[in-house]
């Protein structure tokens, strides 16, 4: 295995972590019509890539190390594809555990799992592990060796540049998890706010529903009242109306019967009258 050093290392961490976010913020501004920034960080890089993709060159080199022989596309893939589920799903789980967001979800996507990972995005970092491996890698390896041997001055520079880099992308983290722990107090504080009010609306919700029905009862009851005072005035003046016509009725009655007696005493004394002559 050719010697590497810290400097390499930083650079092709740099190197996947910008075509990382690069692929990221193009497919993402694709998909929702509109840029799109992608990563983790302020700054243009997607550490994950650079993680794996570092830690993908290291195993290699090393399994290369023990085996005395190149590892193949399809080891590289597997290789890759294993190690790229692995970390995508331990740092997704840690971010949302941590600053209770998430960057990714696959959960749209067929086997899938817990939305962390998925068959076409291991699948897909697979192949874009031979293709970083077998082509990226070297050209990078092979400029910096051209450069570094310019003279100690060269490298020194190549040197000083990637442990700047990493003080820079230290100083991102740094306000980067800052800003969201920030957020994430605020985040839970407004939940807790949130609940609260949710919680007061329920109750008061509540009372108002009591109180509404305790009214819809005492409506209820006037109503009927209304209802059975009508009803009983109005038997009243039907029973007052036949009271009168009984009464009028029998008045009517009464005078006849007398019509009828003065007219049979009429027709009596008539008839003795015309008998005695």
């Amino acid at each position: 295995m050719n010697y590497l050093s810290l400097s390499h290392i930083v650079i092709l961490f740099l190197i996947f972590s910008f075509i990382g976010w690069i692929w990221e913020t193009i497919y993402r501004s694709i998909m929702e019509k509109k840029w799109q920034k992608s990563g983790f960080l302020y700054g243009p890089l997607c550490p994950i890539y650079g993680f794996s993709g570092v830690a993908v060159f290291v195993i290699a080199k090393i399994f290369e190390f023990a085996t005395q022989s190149l590892a193949s596309w399809y080891e590289i893939f597997l290789l890759t594809a294993f190690s790229s589920a692995l970390i995508e799903y331990t740092t997704s789980w840690f971010l949302e555990k941590k600053f209770h967001a998430l960057w990714w979800d696959y959960s749209h996507m067929p086997f899938n799992i817990h939305g962390r990972i998925s068959l076409f995005s291991t699948l897909f970092f697979g192949l874009a592990g031979v293709l970083a491996y077998n082509i990226i890698t070297p050209i990078v390896l092979k400029a910096l060796s051209t450069y570094a041997e310019f003279g100690a001055f060269t490298a020194g520079i190549i040197d000083a540049g990637a442990f700047l880099c990493i003080a820079l992308i230290s100083f991102d983290a740094g306000i980067t998890i800052s800003s969201l722990t920030d957020f994430s107090k605020r985040a839970q504080l407004a939940y807790e706010k949130i609940e609260a009010y949710m919680q007061n609306a329920v109750e008061t919700t509540r009372e108002k529903g009591v109180s509404i029905s305790e009214r819809i009862s005492e409506e209820q009851e006037r109503f009927a009242r209304q209802i059975y005072d009508e009803i009983a005035a109005h038997m009243q003046r039907f029973n007052q109306s036949s009271v009168m016509r009984i009464q009028r009725f029998s008045h009517s009655r009464a005078h006849m019967m007398q019509t009828f007696e003065d007219l049979k005493q009429t027709i009596i004394q008539k008839y003795f009258e015309f008998r005695n002559k």
